[in-house]
């Protein structure tokens, strides 16, 4: 699930995946990985949150950004998720590494999230072909009349817009069940 509020010139969003490993959320010109402007994000054993604006030029391991526009507010886990709120600019004035956010087109919003915590940004384990997904959205013209916060969100700013997103179904490693 995750939650976003915006302003005219920033966006802020606040992801929970259930994972107690790493996740990758960005957008993308055309719902996948090539061209996209992603985030990585884990919270180690120690609890210090690790957090980077990436980007994909393929089907593969997104490189860090030269620049960080995104910036991280906090990162943290509970049982069985992880969660990070974080921000950026709209136009970050970075055309090579990120993806102008503007009410012209339909935002398309990629997730991806592993089992376990990486040792570090260069080793993150591939997702595979079920811990991944895709949804398109227009951020900055999502009507909010329909949509409900849910019962555990009242501290949640006023603002903030809440979209549900399916996550697949993945084997945490901590029993046999699969966590949706």
């Amino acid at each position: 699930m995750f939650y976003f509020s915006f302003n005219d010139s920033v966006i802020t969003f606040e992801v929970h995946a259930k994972t107690k490993g790493w996740f990758g959320f960005g957008l993308s010109w055309n719902g996948g990985m090539p061209n996209s402007d992603i985030v990585l994000a884990w919270v180690d054993e120690a609890g210090e949150a690790h957090f980077k604006d990436c980007y994909a030029t393929g089907n593969s391991l997104p490189t860090v950004d030269r620049i960080q526009n995104w910036h991280l507010i906090r990162g943290w886990e509970t049982d069985d998720t992880t969660a990070f709120k974080f921000w950026r600019r709209l136009d970050t004035c970075d055309d090579a590494e990120d993806n102008i956010i503007d009410t012209t087109k339909s935002d398309r919003l990629i997730y991806a999230i592993g089992p376990d915590d990486p040792r570090s940004f260069d080793n993150i384990p591939y997702h595979g072909a079920t811990n991944r997904g895709r949804r398109t959205l227009n951020l900055l013209t999502l009507s909010t009349d329909a949509t409900e916060l849910p019962s555990d969100a009242a501290e949640l700013p006023a603002d903030y817009k809440v979209v549900d997103m399916l996550m697949p179904n993945v084997n945490t490693g901590f029993s046999s069940a699969k966590t949706y």
